[in-house]
C-alpha cells in the first residue's frame, strides 16, 4: 500500500488517482534519470543533479510546490556504559514537493532522498518530523542561499525541467 490506511480514507478516487500519477511519474523520473549533459562538464563524465535542482525542475513542469529546508536522518545510536541509549539524529540541506491533496490533507514527495535513504521516491504525510522547514526569516534564508548559491542553479533546474518535459508523463 501506498498510503496508510487512515490516510487513504481522507481521499476520494480522483484524488488517489492524482497521487498514483505523481508518485508514478516520479519513480518513472528515478529510473530514466540522469541522462543530460550540461556545459561545464565533460561529456564522458555523468552528471547526477541534487535534491535541489530536482525539486524545483518538477515544480516546474507538474505543478508541485518546491520545498527548501532541513532533513534530519538517524545517524546511529551508542549504549553509554550506565546503559543509556543516545540516539545521533543529523540534518542537512534538502528540497522536497508537496502536493496539496485537499483542504485536509497534502504530501511530501521526496522523488530524490538523500543520505543512507531508498532508491525509490518517498510519500509522507505533511507535516513530517523528518522534513523541517524554519520559521525564522534569517535561519530560512541562510538554507535558501546555501542551496542555491551556485550561478549555475538556474540552468541546471532548466536542463533537468527539459529532461523531465521529455521522459513524459504517465501514460506515455
Amino acid at each position: 500500500m501506498l498510503l496508510r490506511h487512515d490516510l487513504m480514507e481522507m481521499i476520494c478516487s480522483d484524488e488517489k488517482d492524482l497521487i498514483m500519477e505523481h508518485y508514478i511519474r516520479a519513480v518513472r523520473l528515478r529510473l530514466k534519470f540522469p541522462g543530460v549533459s550540461l556545459p561545464w562538464i565533460p561529456p564522458e563524465k555523468l552528471w547526477i543533479p541534487g535534491c535541489h535542482v530536482v525539486a524545483h525542475a518538477y515544480a516546474q513542469v507538474f505543478g508541485a510546490k518546491a520545498v527548501d529546508g532541513e532533513h534530519a536522518y538517524f545517524k546511529g545510536r551508542e549504549v553509554s556504559e550506565t546503559g543509556q541509549t543516545c540516539i545521533d539524529l543529523s540534518t542537512y540541506a534538502h528540497s522536497w514537493n508537496i502536493l496539496e491533496i485537499n483542504d485536509n490533507l497534502s504530501l511530501i514527495l521526496d522523488i530524490y532522498p538523500d543520505i543512507g535513504c531508498p532508491m525509490m521516491p518517498v510519500l509522507l504525510k505533511n507535516p513530517h518530523p523528518a522534513y523541517w522547514v524554519p520559521t525564522d526569516e534569517l535561519f530560512k534564508r541562510q538554507i535558501v542561499k546555501t542551496l542555491k548559491e551556485s550561478e549555475q542553479f538556474p540552468i541546471e533546474v532548466r536542463v533537468v525541467a527539459e529532461a523531465f518535459q521529455k521522459i513524459g508523463s504517465v501514460g506515455s
